[in-house]
């Protein structure tokens, strides 16, 4: 709530109430009751959330039966609208696809882009917390920057398949990498050695998942998955790893092949 507020007296009143917090306010006329008054009005108000998290309904016979009218009529509006997307995703795709397939022989990489190298090619480097996070550890404003930092994989020596740069040895590990993208890969694809149960994440969206162990590195396709998540600049892909008996293991290359879409310069 302090941010809540220190953001609207600077921004609307010009005003540095913040100061107030912790005592009379040294230069503008502004006690510290007069802060926590003030304060008191952004009690109720909801935090950030995804998609429809903060619609909340007016109170009372009249406001929820408007309410409830406008919501209705926003929601055919909004299906509606979607409906158009699609068609013109839909459309835009099936063209796109069509330029691609012309264009093939002269952009197909043959050689795979390396975004992210495993332990077999000296790994790359991670944060990581041997510690449980809070509930959004993986989404991309979590800040790692209190983290333990290690090359990958991480694990116990001796563990079949293994390549250790950095001993982990507790039931959990936590891990977080971000990544640059210049333009949108078609084919995306991550390399993973897990023992045990390993839920990765990209861009706070979970986009991998198995369970068990294996006992050498394998790869699996997620362009699919990933292909709403991606964005061009700052990536973050996050892991973690659950270990509950014998050898322990995680480690996760990534690399892009194919043509790369610059959308941006498509809708241009």
């Amino acid at each position: 709530l302090d941010d809540i507020l220190r953001t609207s007296g600077d921004i609307f009143l010009a005003m540095t109430i913040g100061c107030a917090r912790c005592h009379d306010h040294k230069i503008d006329p502004i006690p510290t009751k007069d802060y926590y008054s003030m304060l008191s009005f952004f009690a109720n108000v909801s935090p950030h959330g995804k998609g429809k998290t903060n619609l909340v309904k007016v109170q009372g016979s009249k406001g929820n039966s408007q309410f409830s009218n406008q919501f209705e009529k926003w929601s055919r509006r909004e299906k509606d609208l979607q409906r158009q997307i699609n068609s013109f995703e839909e459309k835009f795709l099936v063209k796109l696809n069509q330029d691609l397939l012309l264009e093939k022989s002269s952009k197909i990489r043959n050689k795979p882009v390396v975004l992210l190298s495993d332990a077999r090619a000296g790994g790359s480097s991670w944060n990581y917390s041997t510690e449980k996070p809070t509930d959004d550890w993986f989404e991309v404003g979590f800040d790692h920057s209190k983290w333990d930092s290690g090359k990958g994989g991480f694990g116990r020596e001796g563990t079949p398949g293994s390549k250790v740069n950095t001993k982990w040895h507790t039931s959990g590990i936590w891990l977080r990498q971000n990544f640059r993208l210049a333009a949108i890969p078609k084919t995306l694809r991550v390399t993973l050695h897990h023992d045990e149960d390993v839920q990765v994440y990209l861009n706070g969206k979970l986009i991998l998942e198995r369970k068990g162990h294996v006992s050498k590195y394998e790869t699996h396709d997620i362009s699919k998955e990933a292909s709403d998540a991606l964005q061009t600049g700052k990536n973050v892909i996050a892991i973690h790893c659950q270990q509950t008996s014998g050898g322990q293991y995680v480690d996760l290359s990534m690399d892009s092949f194919d043509e790369a879409v610059d959308l941006a310069a498509l809708i241009r």
